[in-house]
């Protein structure tokens, strides 16, 4: 299986903006410069395993998330709670969700 650099990018940038920080502030805690997690945010550089341990660290999830784009153990819990809700809510639930979504991707 190849790793598709762009997703392996959008995927970091949407939990590093899931988590409130910016490019800076991640590279502080991670010990990279701004320019290398951009072009890792861009497709351009591949990352290396300890740079993506340390995002891990930070970030949450896992590199199965980052590399292939598995969902987190916390998936089972979220989809717990969204069957508690009448299929009404969950049509809401949906539609919010795919606003949040496509408001992440036009970043």
């Amino acid at each position: 299986m190849e790793m598709n650099k762009r997703e392996i990018g959008k995927r970091i940038a949407r939990m590093r903006n899931a988590c409130g920080l910016t490019q800076e502030q991640l590279c502080s805690q991670i010990g990279y410069s701004k320019n290398h997690l951009s072009g890792i945010e861009r497709g351009t550089y591949t990352i290396t395993a300890p740079m993506l341990f340390k995002l891990c660290t930070v970030l949450g999830n896992t590199p199965d998330y980052y590399l292939i784009g598995r969902i987190s153990p916390q998936a089972d819990e979220i989809t717990s709670l969204i069957m508690r809700l009448s299929p009404h809510e969950q049509g809401v639930l949906a539609q919010l969700l795919k606003i949040y979504v496509q408001s992440n991707d036009r970043e």
